[in-house]
């Protein structure tokens, strides 16, 4: 779809429309693009006590002319 496409073109696609995104277009999306990652961990906190650190991470990787997409994606 793409190929012979200027990078201004692909750049400039979804600027200035309104687009609306379905909650299941997002979850294929983001099961076909994206990676949910989860840490578990201990923290030393003060008097040798131990905490439980829990870090999620969702990321999706897109080419740079995909920055409207990726933002439509943030607002939602």
């Amino acid at each position: 779809m793409n190929r012979g496409r200027s990078f201004d073109d692909k750049f400039n696609s979804l600027n200035n429309k309104d687009i609306k995104i379905h909650p299941a277009w997002i979850q294929g999306f983001v099961d076909g693009e994206g990676c949910f990652n989860a840490n578990i961990g201990l923290k030393v906190k003060a008097e040798n006590r131990l905490e439980v650190v829990i870090q999620t991470n969702l990321s999706i990787d897109q080419n740079l002319h995909d920055l409207a997409l990726l933002r439509l994606l943030e607002s939602f």
